[in-house]
């Protein structure tokens, strides 16, 4: 009897992946189908995406081993949902057959065991220990022991578990025979300080673009910075786009939202020390291309100079492609000195619509999209003649 494909390769970026298939390594490519008892493997600089049959998806970084024990989603059949992380780092998104039997799932590591309420999460196994990530949902982990077997599902429910819930802000450092630990905010906190001091260190970092979305002590200084107070103001229009730009304050700037309104049901992607980017949040990674024309901008000047207004033109445009990990950006601004044009394109090293373009003259454009491709946000950061010039874009398919 044929075996029954029980996924596929989504996406596959880089050139060393391979799947191993009852004693048999073959390379894998977009599209290939994957079966229960298979091992996929990728190398340097090759990251790819698994589409399960219930709508799962395992993101694999690189240099990462998982197989796939068991995967059967039909109740008549008995469920199994068993995944085993071998080395390296995946991030696990539940789909429908997880999300209603969480008692049949479980992802080993070497050392411990997870199991999921419904649940997104990140995943990274090392020699001797393990971190855990939770982006949206609960997990529950436990190193094994006597009560906590590999061949088992489901969370094991012994003295050394721990649950950790996306609202926590915390990871776990999970280790052989001891009680997992919460290590986030330390490693935040560091992370925090070396990026604040080089803020402090120079005006000319100030405008510097800053990926917001890893470090959430960043932003914690870049509000407390701005001197926000949260009040209760009742804001006049709501705003209920997907993406939308905000200031860390409680005032509007240009096209940039106060922070309570653009903080609303989102969440944070890039920012600078004035103005920071939120999108609606991510339920999977972001694949697929689109191109995309302005809708409304904003600029402005950090110094005193010959250049004092700028209009972005219709024909300017941006396009991502996440299947090919490739991100172009081309510029036209109409300026008190005349035409400006500005072009860029860079590779995409991540998965979650966050981008960063390098452009002209040592300048930078950095944005996200919505999960659906429809909108993009983009703060440009451009040296020019006597200054830096200071963009705000939103763009739409």
């Amino acid at each position: 009897m044929a075996q029954v494909s029980i996924g596929e390769i989504q996406l596959l970026i880089g050139q060393n992946a391979s799947v191993e298939r009852e004693g048999v390594r073959e390379p894998l490519n977009t599209g290939s189908n994957l079966y229960e008892g298979d091992s996929i493997l990728t190398g340097d600089n090759t990251r790819l995406h698994i589409r399960f049959v219930d709508n799962a998806i395992a993101a694999l970084r690189p240099n990462t081993e998982y197989q796939i024990e068991c995967y059967q989603t039909d109740p008549q059949i008995g469920v199994c949902l068993k995944l085993n992380l071998m080395k390296g780092e995946v991030r696990q998104v539940s789909g429908q057959a997880g999300k209603a039997h969480k008692d049949r799932f479980r992802l080993n590591t070497p050392i411990a065991a997870i199991g999921i309420r419904g649940t997104d999460f990140v995943t990274r196994t090392g020699n001797s220990s393990d971190l855990v990530r939770v982006l949206s949902g609960e997990v529950v982990a436990a190193p094994f022991g006597e009560q906590c077997s590999s061949s088992t599902l489901g969370p094991c429910d012994t003295g050394l578990a721990r649950s950790l819930k996306a609202s926590d802000g915390k990871i776990i450092l999970i280790e052989p025979g001891k009680e997992p630990q919460f290590i986030l905010e330390e490693i935040e906190a560091i992370k925090a300080k070396e990026m604040i001091g080089a803020l402090d260190q120079s005006k000319e970092n100030a405008n510097k673009i800053y990926v917001l979305s890893d470090n959430s002590n960043l932003v914690s200084y870049l509000l407390d910075n701005a001197g926000y107070i949260p009040d209760d103001v009742e804001y006049d229009i709501p705003n209920t786009s997907p993406i939308v730009f905000g200031t860390w304050s409680n005032e509007a700037d240009g096209i940039a939202q106060p922070y309570p309104v653009a903080s609303e049901d989102r969440e944070i992607t890039i920012g600078t020390m004035h103005y920071g980017l939120w999108r609606a949040p991510l339920n999977s990674p972001v694949i697929g291309r689109a191109e995309f024309s302005p809708v409304e901008s904003n600029f402005s000047w950090d110094s005193a100079t010959f250049l004092t207004s700028a209009e972005l033109l219709d024909s300017s445009r941006l396009s991502v492609d996440f299947d090919q990990s490739q991100a172009a950006v081309h510029l036209d601004l109409d300026t008190s000195n005349g035409l400006m044009l500005i072009d860029g394109a860079s590779d995409i090293n991540r998965d979650d619509g966050i981008f960063i373009i390098k452009t002209t003259d040592n300048g930078q454009l950095s944005g996200a999209v919505t999960e659906d491709l429809s909108s993009a946000g983009t703060l440009l950061s451009q040296p020019v003649v006597n200054g830096i010039l200071n963009g705000q874009i939103l763009w739409a398919k």
